[in-house]
């Protein structure tokens, strides 16, 4: 009886070993735009979602592909407004696109003049040798800061966040506001 016993034994643990084992993981959410025929995925749809979506980001423009980022290569999608990197463990990054649209135009944000210090209200960057006030402190403080704009890198009318462009609209002084383009 006990070499029935560790026989059916010994059948069951050969059985368990010929199952293949398979750990449940969750499909990749995605979402697609018929505005552009493009989708976004996991994990950077949850940056993108997470982080203002369509008002803040734009639709996509791209499909997420492999490309070399100031000496980083790795995954990157590419939005109307934003570049988002994927940068593994470290989590989904915003792309330097300020500095990238100067850099298209031979310009760098080191060239423009700098400031010792904020005017009142403001905020200054000693980074950067520039500072933000008003609407664009305003914007910058209500939509990210730090962590999605990086900091300033102009201290006139066409403000350059290292991260994002964001024109001042002075076309109705009543409503003056920042705008995204």
């Amino acid at each position: 009886m006990k070499r029935f016993i560790a026989l059916l034994f010994l059948v069951a643990l050969c059985f368990t070993a010929l199952v293949p084992n398979t750990t449940a993981q969750a499909a990749p959410r995605i979402r697609c735009f018929p505005e552009t025929g493009l989708c976004v995925s996991s994990p950077i749809l949850e940056y993108w979602e997470q982080n203002g979506g369509l008002p803040v980001f734009g639709y996509p423009i791209s499909d997420r592909h492999m490309e070399t980022c100031e000496g980083w290569i790795g995954s990157v999608q590419w939005f109307e407004r934003n570049r988002l990197e994927d940068h593994g463990a470290e989590g989904i990054m915003s792309g330097r696109i300020g500095a990238l649209y100067l850099q298209a135009f031979h310009d760098q944000w080191r060239n423009y003049p700098t400031v010792t210090e904020a005017p009142p209200g403001g905020r200054f960057f000693p980074e950067t040798g520039h500072s933000l006030y008003g609407m664009f402190l305003s914007y910058w403080n209500n939509n990210g800061g730090l962590a999605r704009f990086v900091t300033p890198s102009q201290n006139h009318i066409w403000r350059s966040f290292l991260i994002l462009r964001a024109p001042f609209n002075t076309s109705n002084a009543a409503a003056w506001s920042i705008i995204q383009n």
